[in-house]
């Protein structure tokens, strides 16, 4: 048989041995009278059967089609040598003396012949099923490539459908930089006319006094852009220690920092971030940054009872804002009258909830600040400067902003060890755990949720999709049991480490169960809510779910303060002034601590990676992601 992928000359109009040696035993039984014809017709067959092939492979280029117009002219070869047997057979009468040697042989050629002919149709079926063979193949390619051009298809469309999101958010950030540089040009512009207008009107008064009175003392001579004082209206939020203000407080100067933040409050990130922000410091009387509060120079604001005044509050870190004392005073105003926040002895004290609402805006802001500056090339801010920065942009006034950022202090103080949250939040201040922990955290929180959904539908098989979102919601704003949690902690920890939790939470199960039947008396409704729970859940080591997750939260956050406690102490070491940020020379010194035997190739690397633009600002999380991989070895080399 021909080969499958042979070129068109492949297919051969020969006749094939066999059949030849067969037919010229058939001419051997004829007798000589029969013989000359029957030999001329069959070679005359044969020439016209192999011209005629000739002329159908010239205009064939299938190689399955050539070899069965192949097959199909042996067969007519074969025809032939059925008629010379046949002929054979019709001379037995014609001549007595030959008809022993044709009833002898005949039957032989014919098996011949049959053997011949079943050979030839064997070969046509491999013919066929080689074809189709070949054709599933060619389909299946096809299919292949309609499957690769749609998925290139639907890729193209994709990238097409960013690049126009893209575009779009672009346009909308070019807009409202647009309307925030006009509104701030009007601003400036109106505040020039107003000045004007004040400096022309005091001119004026200059025109009418008369020549011979007595000229007033320097020092006591009204400042000429000065309008009459307004009467003295009672402080809202003063504090309770401090003497009415004069009609007309001198404002301070603000300082350089406070500059920087004025710009920014006006739309501009290229301003340098400001220095640690040290009033309230003071205040909470510890380094909101840890262990630097020796490094950190003291304010030289005055103490009353260990509190700060208005002014000692607003320090170098506080924005004067971007616009009018009026226009300040409206957005303190409303920023006030919706934050739903108290007031304690004069001080703003928030809530957990708040808190948490607090941390979750600044965490949004500090992800779109962040990538401003990666689009202007510009480095990042810690979450300590961002703070502040995010405080200028809310508020604008300078005591909301000193006021908001010790209720922030005061409410780290307060619910860090209530609240994972705030606790993570607080170690980021503090530069003991990097920016990227928040999603490690936030990703626990949903791979619990997750189990707990995966352990419901497998308990409840039967039950549909909505009802076990429905037993997924109580679980997770009620009680969860000891069966579904220990499932959860096995299966997501190690041995040792699960075997630990599983003492923790039961532990903290008793705890909770004495602290409920030691507290005050409750309410009837209370009481009757309380029992219709207990007698809808089983008996065990129950406990509220929000505890069951913070116990995990807070397992996962020792680990990982564990993990970068060398580094930070090291980092520290070379951080002299506490901002959480270095320089190249400190990241230098950095990593012959923690890396010592990195070449300089390998340290341009690092330094390419961390500050690809040459800014000298590297942040703790900046330091933290580069190194990844080298405190992972320093935390596995022996000691």
């Amino acid at each position: 048989m021909p080969s499958l992928t042979a070129p068109r000359s492949a297919a051969s109009t020969e006749l094939p041995p066999a059949l030849a040696m067969l037919y010229a035993r058939a001419q051997e039984l004829r007798g000589p009278f029969t013989l000359s014809s029957g030999a001329h017709s069959f070679e005359a067959r044969r020439a016209s059967t192999e011209r005629r092939l000739a002329s159908q492979l010239e205009s064939l280029d299938n190689v399955f089609v050539r070899h069965a117009r192949t097959l199909q002219s042996q067969q007519l070869l074969h025809g032939a040598c059925v008629d010379e047997l046949s002929a054979s057979i019709e001379a037995m009468d014609a001549d007595p003396d030959c008809a022993y040697k044709i009833r002898r042989d005949v039957p032989s050629l014919m098996r011949q012949l049959s053997d011949l002919h079943a050979a030839l149709v064997g070969e046509l079926v491999e013919v066929v099923e080689e074809c189709v063979r070949s054709a599933e193949e060619q389909q299946a390619e096809l299919a292949a490539r309609v499957s690769r051009a749609e998925g290139e298809t639907s890729e193209l469309l994709e990238a097409a459908e960013q690049l126009e999101k893209q575009a779009r958010h672009a346009a909308e950030e070019r807009a409202a930089l647009i309307r925030m540089h006009d509104a701030h040009d009007a601003q400036l512009k109106a505040q020039l006319v107003a000045v004007q207008q004040q400096l022309a009107e005091a001119q004026r008064q200059l025109q009418k006094a008369p020549a011979h009175a007595p000229a007033r003392p320097p020092e006591s001579r009204p400042p000429l852009a000065a309008a009459p004082p307004p009467p003295p209206a009672p402080p809202q939020h003063a504090q309770p220690a401090l003497p009415p203000p004069p009609p007309q407080p001198p404002q301070p100067q603000p300082t350089r920092h406070a500059a920087a933040h004025v710009q920014n409050g006006a739309g501009d990130i290229t301003a340098a971030p400001p220095a640690s922000f040290e009033a309230p410091r003071a205040r909470e009387g510890s380094n909101v940054a840890g262990a630097h509060a020796d490094r950190t120079p003291q304010t030289s604001s005055p103490r009353q009872s260990g509190q700060y005044s208005s002014q000692s509050k607003v320090s170098a870190r506080s924005s004067v804002g971007g616009g009018s004392t009026q226009g300040a005073a409206k957005r303190g105003a409303a920023a006030l009258a919706g934050s739903g926040s108290t007031l304690v002895g004069g001080e703003r004290t928030l809530s957990l909830k708040q808190m948490r609402e607090l941390i979750d805006e600044l965490y949004a802001s500090k992800t779109k600040h962040d990538q401003k500056c990666a689009d202007a090339k510009l480095p990042r801010e810690t979450i300590e400067m961002h703070l502040y920065t995010f405080l200028n942009t809310k508020y604008g006034l300078k005591s909301l902003i000193a006021e908001y950022a010790n209720a922030v202090l005061d409410g780290i103080r307060r619910y860090s060890a209530e609240d994972n949250d705030v606790a993570v939040f607080s170690a980021m201040l503090r530069n003991e755990i990097d920016e990227e922990f928040r999603f490690v955290q936030k990703q626990l929180k949903h791979t619990v949720l997750e189990l707990l959904r995966v352990y419901l539908k497998g308990k409840f098989p039967l039950k549909r999709d909505a009802e076990i979102n429905v037993m997924l919601q109580q679980r997770a704003s009620s009680y969860i049991l000891e069966e579904e949690w220990t499932d959860i902690v096995k299966y997501m920890y190690n041995a040792d480490d699960a075997a630990m939790l599983i003492d923790r939470v039961k532990e903290l199960s008793r705890l909770d169960a004495g602290s409920l039947s030691s507290g005050a008396a409750p309410s009837k409704g209370a009481v009757a809510s309380r029992r219709s729970l207990e007698r809808s859940t089983p008996r065990g080591h129950k406990l509220p779910y929000s505890k069951f997750v913070k116990v995990l939260l807070d397992f996962q956050m020792a680990g990982h303060q564990r993990f970068l406690s060398t580094f930070v102490k090291e980092f520290r070491n070379v951080d002299v002034d506490g901002k959480g940020v270095l320089d190249e020379t400190a990241f230098r010194s950095l990593l012959s601590r923690i890396a010592p035997s990195k070449d300089e190739a390998a340290i341009r690397r690092l330094l390419n990676i961390v500050d690809p633009h040459n800014r000298q600002q590297m942040t703790f999380s900046d330091c933290v992601a580069t190194l990844s991989t080298d405190l992972v070895a320093m935390l596995n080399s022996p000691v």
